[in-house]
């Protein structure tokens, strides 16, 4: 495995890089829809509302992925409400530019590839399905040479090494790889967020974070574990009927997520030691120990230790940090007890 070809330190997706500082988010819609197109639209223009970066849909017909004739008539009406229209594509594209959000949906089957590319999607994303069982499918789709964020539930360490190959076999290392396990919803105690660095160090590829959690404290874990990409699912109704409702976020709490991942980006900073600020500084001084002289001390005596103690003082005055400089001094002038001592107090020469 080797360093992904992302032409930024991060992941590129159109001129844009994406990184720990700026996350890119998608917004899941999946099958969330429930088929009724007006939802769909108006769900890709509350998510770009909200600050998401993408949204995406899941390319899927039974006829594409399965051999209807072998399924029962139940899994197939079933599926059949899951489907995505292949007519909506060029209208949901549309709407994504017109509202300058993404458009990102998962080809599962063959005939999607094309969909996808007579719309111009910026940036495929690949299914766990796909990953690890169709790397035919996989290869096809990095052909294109565009940018490929691809989820690894299901995957073993074979897996990902294979999926990863079969892109890098056609030159595209255009790619951000989601750490993701593929439970609905997922317990945090199978969450295993500590892989996600071991991704990014193992294949040198920017990684993130395909949550299935209920809740954000997860999402959120991730990107401080270093997830440049977040991909959550989004309900108008977690009671809904439907395979992805109930784990999925309500877009009042996804906004929350939102503005949660854009502070924690500005939160993180860099690894190096921040210079002071004026604030902080000024706390700095508030809470530093000052000399204050524990009695009475005569003009002309060579101070030593036991001629002070040290407190907090809110004005100006010598810091008990400064004490071996003191006590190679003698005092200039009397001074009382209880006072502050100022460096004019002093002069030098024990």
């Amino acid at each position: 495995m080797t360093a992904g070809d992302t032409g930024c330190n991060g992941f590129k997706v159109g001129k844009n890089c994406y990184n720990q500082q700026q996350v890119y988010i998608i917004a899941e819609i999946g099958s969330n829809h429930n088929q009724d197109l007006a939802t769909a639209l108006s769900m890709i223009e509350r998510c770009a509302q909200m600050g998401v970066n993408a949204v995406k849909f899941q390319s899927i017909k039974l006829d594409g992925l399965y051999q209807p004739e072998l399924e029962s008539d139940e899994f197939k009406q079933w599926f059949s409400a899951i489907e995505l229209d292949e007519q909506w594509y060029p209208v949901l594209a549309a709407k994504c530019q017109a509202v300058n959000v993404d458009f990102l949906s998962s080809p599962t089957y063959e005939g999607s590839i094309a969909l996808l590319e007579a719309v111009d999607v910026p940036a495929y994303k690949i299914a766990s399905p796909q990953a690890q069982a169709n790397l035919p499918l996989v290869r096809q789709v990095a052909e294109r040479q565009k940018p490929m964020i691809i989820s690894l539930g299901y995957g073993t360490y074979h897996d990902i090494e294979a999926v990863i190959s079969a892109c890098e076999s056609v030159g595209n290392r255009k790619l951000s790889l989601l750490h993701c396990v593929s439970q609905y919803p997922v317990k945090p105690e199978d969450a295993n967020l500590g892989f996600i660095p071991t991704l990014a160090a193992m294949t040198g590829y920017p990684v993130g974070f395909s949550d299935h959690s209920l809740g954000d404290e997860l999402a959120l874990a991730a990107v401080a574990l270093g997830a440049c990409v977040l991909e959550k699912h989004i309900t108008l109704d977690r009671n809904q009927t439907g395979p992805d409702h109930n784990f999925s976020l309500q877009f009042d709490e996804f906004e929350r997520l939102v503005k949660k991942v854009r502070n924690l980006e500005k939160a993180l900073g860099s690894t190096r030691r921040q210079t002071l600020g004026q604030e902080e500084m000024g706390y700095r001084s508030f809470v530093a120990l000052k000399v204050i002289a524990k009695h009475g001390i005569a003009q002309g005596k060579v101070l030593t230790e036991g001629d002070f103690i040290f407190l907090r003082s809110n004005h100006d005055g010598i810091l008990a940090s400064d004490i071996e400089m003191v006590q190679r001094c003698r005092t200039a002038q009397p001074i009382a007890k209880g006072q502050l001592l100022q460096w004019s107090d002093l002069a030098m020469g024990g």
